[in-house]
């Protein structure tokens, strides 16, 4: 880094942020030491004045450690951060190893106009660099340098990022081919049943009300039980839990909403996602192309009967806060296909290959039906233990659903190989690796023509892919078709 570059502080508006949130906080601390200086004896006056000093003193650090401890520095070639006053801390980072560039905004934030930005390197997440409360024009100014050093490495010809994250305020529409469809308001109600916002309606009513009902001289039992529901008539009773489910569904897909209100992955010319999304906390998270080692696309539990798949991308370094690496929380699959497609450079009939779901299907009807027996005989000699016998038989049926399937090698129009992973016929995943992603392939046979092809991928996060039936014969052409680095395991059990 050079010594011309100076150093830089966060804007003192960040010492308001963080009296804002001090303060949050601080009222209640302040009103429980007067609530006990009125109840205890005198004689304690000394020893809460004490506590209470040393929570003022504490409170205060925490407004002006960042401010005064932090200064940085940002070129083309990387950045450099320092911390503390009596002990130093420096780190140097460049920006060939930084995996991607989030820029994250909470409530309080917004209404300052200042960002967080968290740069996560491609060693792993721990050795990730946050600067708190940037001005959001300071923040935009070091993605874009982010992005100008990745153009200078790049092939000639192409268009420089610095040019498509020029600076602007947070979560503003950028250049590029947005990837994502608009989120409609049916799929917030289908991400909050999914995610299981649902369940926690009844316990925040009650939680809610038991706090605010005292304010009105209420008992906190007003609200029944489910045993006196119970109780009740039938018309009253069943309208009671109609109203029940269509405020879950109301809570759950307000939740959704308010965390996934805006999201989109856009591909900027260079190659780069950026994500983007929230309301009460926003977040915009730019990642590097070449640091995506795989793409998947699973249908959650509660969609078994649906068309609908959550879409991700496996990221080397870590996640976002919000958009948690998610390509889409909820899609069709034909969107999500279509999506993959243009990611991938794959066409649509290597990604989904129904043909060969087929012969799985026998296996699959023999674990739904080993299920049911089990939930069966369960649930009449253990009636007491009905549901744990239930929740058994849906593991069982996961389990030996989830395996079932058949991998490949497929090669893009631009002629990248890729590994497409294809598992599940009720719990249907599908997963699309690098060649160059993958660290080893191992087949563990149970006889000459059926075993187990595993694939194991580089990063932080291992991520093991376990297919079958898999032959010999295909371990040894996926080994052929992929990287001639790739270590290959071939064992056979003994009989």
């Amino acid at each position: 880094m050079s010594d011309r570059v100076p150093l830089r502080r966060p804007h003192p508006r960040s010492l308001l942020v963080r009296a804002a949130i001090v303060m949050r906080s601080a009222w209640l601390v302040v009103g429980f030491g007067v609530t006990l200086t009125a109840a205890l004896p005198s004689a304690w006056d000394t020893v809460l004045m004490v506590v209470l000093v040393y929570y003022g003193y504490t409170r205060l650090v925490q407004v002006f450690s960042g401010w005064c401890t932090v200064r940085y520095a940002a070129n083309r070639r990387g950045i450099t951060v320092l911390r503390g006053l009596v002990g130093r801390e420096e780190k140097r980072l460049s920006w060939r190893s930084v995996v991607s560039v989030t820029v994250g905004q909470t409530l309080v934030q917004r209404t300052f106009g200042v960002a967080d930005l968290r740069i996560t390197l491609r060693a792993s997440e721990m050795a990730s660099v946050t600067i708190q409360d940037l001005l959001t024009g300071e923040a935009a100014r070091l993605v874009r340098l982010h992005g100008q050093s990745r153009a200078e490495r790049a092939t000639p010809g192409l268009l420089d990022p610095g040019q498509v994250l020029d600076v602007a305020p947070i979560m503003e529409s950028e250049p590029g081919r947005v990837v994502t469809p608009p989120l409609r308001p049916s799929d917030f109600v289908l991400i909050g049943v999914c995610t299981g916002a649902f369940v926690f309606f009844l316990p925040s009513v009650y939680s809610a009300a038991s706090e605010i009902l005292p304010w009105f001289g209420l008992s906190r039992t007003v609200l029944p039980s489910v045993r006196e529901i119970a109780r009740l008539d039938p018309v009253v009773s069943g309208l009671a839990v109609g109203i029940v489910a269509v405020g879950s569904l109301v809570y759950g897909s307000t939740v959704a909403w308010v965390r996934y209100r805006g999201f989109s992955v856009t591909c900027s010319p260079s190659g780069e996602l950026v994500f983007a999304a929230g309301l009460a906390q926003r977040e915009q998270r730019v990642v590097v192309s070449e640091d995506v080692a795989a793409y998947e696309f699973r249908r959650p539990v509660l969609m078994l009967l649906g068309n609908r798949v959550v879409l991700r991308a496996v990221v080397r370094g870590g996640s976002g806060l919000v958009t948690r690496n998610l390509l889409l929380p909820l899609t069709r699959m034909p969107q999500a296909v279509e999506m993959l497609g243009f990611l991938t450079g794959l066409p649509s009939a290597d990604l989904v290959d129904g043909s060969r779901r087929t012969r799985a299907l026998p296996v699959v009807l023999v674990a739904v039906a080993g299920s049911l027996l089990l939930a069966t005989v369960a649930s009449v000699t253990l009636a007491p233990l009905a549901l744990v016998a239930v929740a058994a038989a849906f593991l069982l049926l996961r389990a030996a659903d989830s395996h079932i399937g058949h991998i490949r090698v497929a090669t893009s129009a631009s002629g990248g190989r890729w590994v497409i992973a294809q598992r599940g016929t009720l719990f249907r995943s599908v997963w699309v690796v690098r060649a160059d992603s993958v660290d080893v392939c191992r087949w563990v046979g149970f006889s000459r023509q059926r075993g187990t092809q595993t694939v194991t991928l580089r990063g932080r996060h291992t991520v093991r892919l376990t297919v079958w039936p898999a032959s010999a014969r295909l371990a040894a052409l996926l080994r052929r078709e992929l990287d001639s680095s790739t270590p290959l395991t071939l064992e056979r059990n003994p009989r």
